[in-house]
């Protein structure tokens, strides 16, 4: 992990140098929880 330091905004952001390495990112996690309710429920419906 990489630091950087951002002078303009005083803000010290970490950086993830091996993105692939199994992280998932935030916005991929947050838009993956919705998409698995979605088949839940679709597979509820086949069922019945």
């Amino acid at each position: 992990m990489d630091i950087k330091y951002d002078e303009e905004t005083g803000l010290t952001t970490a950086i993830m140098i091996q993105d692939t390495s199994g992280a998932v990112p935030c916005h991929m996690l947050h838009k993956h929880i919705p998409d698995d309710n979605d088949h839940d429920d679709e597979d509820r419906n086949n069922e019945e």
